[in-house]
């Protein structure tokens, strides 16, 4: 039997045993993305810093216009070209405009710019109005965007293509960021062999695992560090969990976390003097046999060896714990698996108590998207290749029926 049984919520609760990483390293802030912001970045001037035109047009103090139509245009004199990269030097009286495109300062006593699609050159020095415009009218204020002190970014964002354009537009050359994590991985058992093994022997198989996780490690934006292929011996295994625990801020170990005599994960961490179980067994299929622990403070955690039920719990339940430790505050955001909206082409069975994450495949038909879930026997790798997304069973549904319209997380 398993013991600590908790559901996939429950799990995601367990991070808070842990502390995610505190040492930051200075970067190049063009090649910050994906980092994580480990302070804030503070606006050291007002945005915009001066009032600029956000269409191209002309600048007019806002009571000129008033009442103006395409039945009673409002006429008003040109004074000025307003150029994008100098401050004008004069300004606008009642019954005066000036020309100005997108992004050029305003002239001294304009509060509005009518966009050029609703003016008419009348003469060389004159313009009729059509449209009246209202104070501030297609003008950006000064700091209206960000003021001097404003918060840029906040402590824990993962760095997207926007934030740098914030930080180039603010000339935040450098930022702080947190360090990669390292995540150590052991594959366990007597049967697994390397995967440039040429001819395998009765009962081997090619270690797959490792590479797998390794592969979700690196998506997740932390290292992956190898301890290699760990013998179904209790020795060897506290060993390697000891050199992993060591050098890494959280270790994973696949295979060995179900219930079994040859399933030595459990027995080999409370071997440990600081250690302590956290739940052993999650209500997910696949992947009941998922353990996480901890050892010193650190995060361990227990694999199925099967292939597929390992890809699913490193997607659902250990990429968030990935991102937790690596200081991103938003780690459960739903933003970290894209999903689309599918027609299911068959029922799901399920059983209430569980959440249930079955592979299907996407297929279009007719301009529309259905989704065909994939059934396949314990261990059968060719659904890893087949998959391109996921449906969820919620823990209290009994299945999905066909026809149903559902969400599908894409692989």
């Amino acid at each position: 039997m398993f013991f600590k049984v908790v559901n996939v919520s429950e799990f995601y609760d367990l991070f808070q045993n842990f502390s995610p990483i505190e040492t930051s390293t200075e970067v190049d802030s063009a090649k910050s993305l994906n980092r994580v912001v480990s302070e804030d970045i503070v606006a050291q001037e007002d945005f915009p810093p001066f009032d600029r035109a956000c269409m191209d047009g002309f600048a007019v103090l806002s009571q000129d216009s008033y009442g103006a139509s395409e039945s009673n245009p409002v006429y008003l004199k040109v004074v000025g070209d307003v150029q994008i990269d100098k401050i004008p030097d004069f300004s606008i009286k009642s019954g005066e405009c000036a020309k100005i495109v997108t992004g050029a300062p305003m002239p001294g006593g304009a509060n509005a710019v009518v966009m050029v699609e609703y003016t008419e050159e009348v003469a060389p020095d004159e313009i009729e109005v059509s449209k009246s415009v209202s104070p501030f009218e297609n003008v950006i204020l000064t700091g209206e965007d960000f003021k001097k002190n404003d918060i840029l970014v906040t402590k824990g964002v993962r760095i997207r293509p926007q934030e740098i354009g914030i930080f180039m537009e603010f000339g935040v050359i450098k930022c702080r960021v947190f360090d990669f994590i390292k995540v150590g991985i052991i594959s366990t058992g007597n049967e697994i062999v390397s995967p440039d093994t040429k001819k395998l022997l009765p009962g081997q198989i090619r270690d797959v695992n490792s590479y797998v996780i390794s592969s979700i490690v690196k998506i997740n934006h932390a290292e992956p560090v190898f301890f290699g292929i760990i013998p179904d011996d209790r020795d060897a295994l506290i060993s390697a969990i000891s050199k992993a625990v060591s050098n890494c801020h959280l270790v994973l170990i696949s295979g060995g976390s179900s219930i079994g005599v040859k399933d030595l994960t459990e027995q080999a961490i409370t071997s440990f003097k600081n250690s302590e179980i956290l739940c052993h067994g999650v209500a997910i299929s696949p992947g009941k046999p998922t353990l996480l622990a901890s050892i010193d403070k650190t995060p361990v955690v227990g694999l199925p060896g099967q292939v597929t039920s390992a890809q699913i719990v490193m997607q659902i339940l250990v990429a968030p714990l990935i991102r937790f430790l690596s200081n991103d505050k938003n780690y459960l955001s739903e933003n970290y698996f894209p999903k689309t909206r599918a027609r299911l082409t068959h029922n799901i069975p399920s059983k209430k108590g569980r959440e249930d994450y079955v592979r299907v495949k996407l297929i279009e038909k007719k301009g529309e998207l259905l989704a065909q879930p994939i059934f396949s026997k314990s261990g059968i790798i060719k659904s890893l290749i087949q998959a391109n997304g996921l449906v969820r069973v919620p823990y209290i549904s009994e299945g999905i029926v066909e026809d149903s319209v559902v969400d599908v997380f894409l692989l």
